[in-house]
């Protein structure tokens, strides 16, 4: 299989970004709003640290990012309905 790289937006706590990696493929940019969240995702994947935005507002303009797959994770981490009461 072709690896990959690929964009984590709206990453919560990077569960798509284990998934994603445990099967060999690389997270090439982060971005989580939420400032605990974003303190758990740098620790928990901390090869991506240095590419990850803080604010929204930051410009982005001469920057590059080269990938393959874009990962939108609008539910902020997996469904956890069956595990609740």
């Amino acid at each position: 299989m072709k690896k990959l790289k690929f964009i984590d937006l709206f990453a919560g706590l990077g569960g798509f970004h284990l998934a994603l990696a445990d099967l060999g493929h690389k997270c090439v940019f982060a971005s989580e709003l939420n400032e605990e969240l974003r303190e758990l995702y740098e620790k928990n994947h901390l090869e991506v640290w240095q590419e990850f935005l803080k604010n929204l507002g930051v410009s982005l303009s001469g920057r590059a990012f080269r990938f393959n797959l874009f990962v939108r994770n609008e539910q902020k981490g997996f469904p956890l309905q069956s595990l609740t009461q």
